[in-house]
């Protein structure tokens, strides 16, 4: 079992990854000299991580809360309905 930190890390780790996303940033990394502490370091990298971190806590927590009022069955049929509608919106 893999926490969400290592499987992050994982994913931003790969060269394919960076560079179809974050072109600019592939570059940099590219051209930056490794140390002992560390082999890369972008902030906005990290500020965007964190970011993502902050809100799956506070999904987490607004998740519990409703199914705690509405009911497992309402709170997963909403999501779902929600979860549609969303990516209809990014499509």
């Amino acid at each position: 079992m893999t926490s969400n930190s290592h499987v992050s890390r994982r994913a931003l780790g790969t060269n394919v990854f960076i560079k179809k996303l974050y072109r600019k940033l592939y570059y940099k990394k590219i051209h930056a000299q490794a140390n002992n502490y560390c082999a890369f370091y972008d902030l906005r990298l990290q500020l965007g991580i964190c970011a993502i971190h902050v809100m799956i806590i506070i999904s987490t927590i607004m998740g519990h809360r409703v199914c705690r009022w509405w009911g497992t069955t309402r709170a997963l049929k909403s999501a779902t309905l929600s979860m549609i509608i969303g990516v209809g919106l990014i499509i």
